[in-house]
C-alpha cells in the first residue's frame, strides 16, 4: 500500500539531485564570468534562481549574496553595485533596479573592545 508514497518521495529526492546538479553547473559558469559576456552571466543568474525556486532548494550558499532579489542578475561590486561596511554591516546596493540589502549583526556589529590578558597581551573580548 505504502509503496505511491516511497516511489514519490524517491522522484521529489532525484528531482532535488539533479536540480543541485544543475545549480553546481550554473554556479561553475559564474566562477569563470570573465570568460563570458555580462548578458549572459546574468542570464545564468536568473536560471540559478528559478531552478531554486522551482525546486524549492533556494540558491548555493556561495552565490546567495550576490544575486540580486528584486531584478536577479549577479551583482558584481564596481560594475553593477556598491557594496559599502559601516559599523559591521555589509550593505549592497543594485545598480541596475537600486535594491538594498544588508548583512550582518546591527546589535552585536563593528569593533569589539580590547583586553588585556594574564600574560599582558592584547586580545579581542567576548562581549
Amino acid at each position: 500500500m505504502g509503496t505511491g508514497k516511497s516511489r514519490f518521495r524517491r522522484q521529489r529526492n532525484r528531482r532535488r539531485e539533479l536540480a543541485e546538479s544543475a545549480q553546481r553547473y550554473l554556479a561553475e559558469i559564474i566562477a569563470e564570468r570573465e570568460d563570458y559576456d555580462s548578458e549572459f552571466i546574468d542570464t545564468v543568474a536568473r536560471q540559478m534562481w528559478k531552478i531554486g525556486l522551482r525546486h524549492r532548494i533556494g540558491l548555493p550558499k556561495t552565490h546567495k549574496h550576490w544575486i540580486c532579489r528584486q531584478c536577479r542578475v549577479l551583482l558584481r561590486p564596481a560594475f553593477n553595485a556598491r557594496v559599502r561596511i559601516r559599523r559591521g554591516i555589509r550593505t549592497t546596493t543594485c545598480l541596475q533596479c537600486g535594491y538594498v540589502r544588508r548583512f550582518g549583526n546591527a546589535a552585536g556589529g563593528g569593533e569589539k573592545p580590547l583586553a588585556h590578558s594574564q600574560d599582558g597581551a592584547i586580545e579581542l573580548s567576548e562581549g
